[in-house]
Parts: structure tokens; C-alpha cells; sequence
């Protein structure tokens, strides 16, 4: 009997950096012509899944790169010039329980996967998109398969911006009796876990979203201005930590599976701050993504 292979594509959470996934991405899937049968995703990969599985391209490169803070917040935590807000202290002062909410967000991504869309989704020859967040009640990971049929058009968008509510910078997500928040908080990337839980993987292709040398990613010019500047410089070292205990134990199970072939893509540090939507800087990173992916993958 023949053995159903299947091929990977991980993407690490991003925030803003999420131009650089889809460049990466886009290069995987429409020069190198890798179809992947599984697709795992983490915040801003989450938010990819789909899109991708269904290449939706025309729309990817258009908003990952000219999306805009409206495009994400409601009520934002930052300005366009990276600034704490006078409603971001408010929150503070008055104990909400993040700075900022990210409702735009659902709009968004409605606006790129409708739920008919979903449903042809589902019922299609998609490959299977894994997200994953974390339930903050017992620290637990939430990682589903959105192709199952299980899960409806308000799941998906539920589940895909519980992924990406990074904790602080905005509210949870409450769903079904869980509180979820960003999956980055224990995995800022889900290529170890497709390892162990999904069999017979002939490949496997993983996306960070920063500089395989990460030494250089932190601003050493930073400088403790204000609560939102010691949240970002808090979430940065957590984000560095967490990929690179990710990027470490996939070599690792890796290492006792030669069988499997495997590649890492790092994309270059362009974007320093959590919410950077600055249209020049996001151009250059898809750009970034498309060109760092082909290096990565000549002769691969």
C-alpha cells in the first residue's frame, strides 16, 4: 500500500513582520513549487494558513504589504510613529486588561477568507491548517486542525485571532470556556510539534520571522521611555528565546530522523517595533522574505 508522504510548511509568529512570511511563502509556493500537505501556523503564520492554502496571492501581496494599524485595532495601543496613546495610558490607569483591543482585525480577515470561501475550504483538496494558541486558564496549547469540519466559519476566525492577541498589547480571546491568547507565548513556531504528532513527513520547510544570527535584533540604543516601550523590549526577548528554543529542538528531532529533508528560512531584521506598518519598510521585507527564500532554496 502506498504510504501517504506528507510535506510541511511552518510559519513562526511575525506581528507586523508578517510581510516577510508571505514573501518567503510566495517563493516556496510559486517559483520553488513546493505544495505543501500540511501547514502549521503560529500568530501571524496562523494568520497566513489559509490565505496560502488557497492561494489567495493577488490579495496576500497586496495587504501584507500597504496593511495599515486600522487594518488590526480598534482602539490602538501605538500611533503611526510607534508612540504609547493617550487611550493606551487610560487603559492602564483604569486596570483594563491590555492597552489596546484588535476587533479590525476579524474585519480583516473576513475580508480575505469569506465563509463561503472557508467552506470550499474544508470541503476541497486544501492542505491542513494547523494553528495553535494557548489557554491562559492552564497554560495549555490549543493547536486544531481547521480543515476538520468540526470547526465553523466563526471558529476559524475566533481560533486565528486568538493566535495572534499577543497578551498586553490587547484583550483575550473568550472561547469556549478558554481563555486564549497568542500561541507565541509557548511556541513561536509549531515545526517540533508537527514532528512528533504528524507521521510519514517526507519534507519540511520552517519560516522564522527573524535573522538566524539574532545577536543583532535588539536596538542597543533602546531606552525605558514608557510602559509600552518596556512591553515591546519584554516581548522581544521572550519572542527571541522562545524561536530559539524552537529553532534548536526541530534540528534536534531532526537529527535522530535523517530521512526526513529539511530547511530553515530567516528572514533579514527590517522591521524593529511590534507594529510597524510603515508601507516602505514592509515592501522591503516581503521583498526581503521572496529573495532570502531563494537563496535558501537553490539546489535545495
Amino acid at each position: 500500500m502506498a504510504i501517504d508522504y506528507k510535506y510541511i510548511l511552518n510559519l513562526s509568529g511575525a506581528a507586523t513582520k508578517i510581510a516577510g512570511l508571505a514573501g518567503a511563502s510566495d517563493y516556496i509556493y510559486n517559483v520553488a513549487g513546493y505544495r505543501p500537505t500540511d501547514i502549521t501556523g503560529v500568530s501571524s503564520g496562523a494568520l497566513l494558513g489559509i490565505p496560502i492554502a488557497m492561494r489567495k496571492w493577488d490579495g496576500l501581496r497586496n495587504l501584507t504589504q500597504t496593511f495599515t494599524l486600522d487594518d488590526i485595532f480598534d482602539k490602538k495601543p501605538i500611533n503611526k510613529d510607534n508612540k504609547i496613546t493617550f487611550r493606551a495610558k487610560s487603559r492602564a490607569i483604569l486596570g483594563k486588561t491590555s492597552f489596546g483591543t484588535q476587533n479590525n482585525l476579524y474585519k480583516t480577515l473576513a475580508s480575505v477568507i469569506s465563509e463561503n470561501e472557508f467552506k470550499r475550504y474544508q470541503e476541497g483538496d486544501y492542505p491542513n491548517v494547523w494553528i495553535g494558541s494557548v489557554n491562559f486558564i492552564d497554560g495549555s496549547r490549543i493547536i486544531i486542525n481547521l480543515k476538520e469540519k468540526k470547526y465553523s466559519y466563526y471558529d476559524f476566525l475566533t481560533y486565528t485571532i486568538a493566535s495572534a492577541s499577543i497578551p498586553l498589547a490587547v484583550e483575550s480571546v473568550y472561547h469556549n470556556n478558554m481563555i486564549l491568547y497568542d500561541g507565541g507565548v509557548r511556541n513561536h513556531i509549531l515545526s517540533a510539534w508537527a514532528l512528533e504528532e504528524l507521521k510519514n513527513i517526507k519534507e519540511t520547510i520552517s519560516v522564522f520571522a527573524r535573522p538566524q544570527n539574532y545577536s543583532n535584533i535588539l536596538d542597543r540604543e533602546w531606552e525605558d521611555k514608557n510602559m509600552i516601550k518596556v512591553f515591546e523590549r519584554f516581548t522581544d526577548i521572550s519572542v527571541i528565546e522562545i524561536s530559539k528554543r524552537d529553532e534548536k529542538e526541530e534540528q534536534l528531532l531532526l537529527s535522530n530522523n535523517k530521512k526526513i529533508k529539511n530547511k530553515q528560512i530567516f528572514i533579514p531584521s527590517i522591521i524593529k517595533e511590534l507594529y510597524d506598518t510603515n508601507p516602505e519598510k514592509l515592501r522591503k521585507l516581503y521583498n526581503a522574505g521572496f529573495k532570502t527564500a531563494a537563496t535558501d532554496l537553490d539546489n535545495w
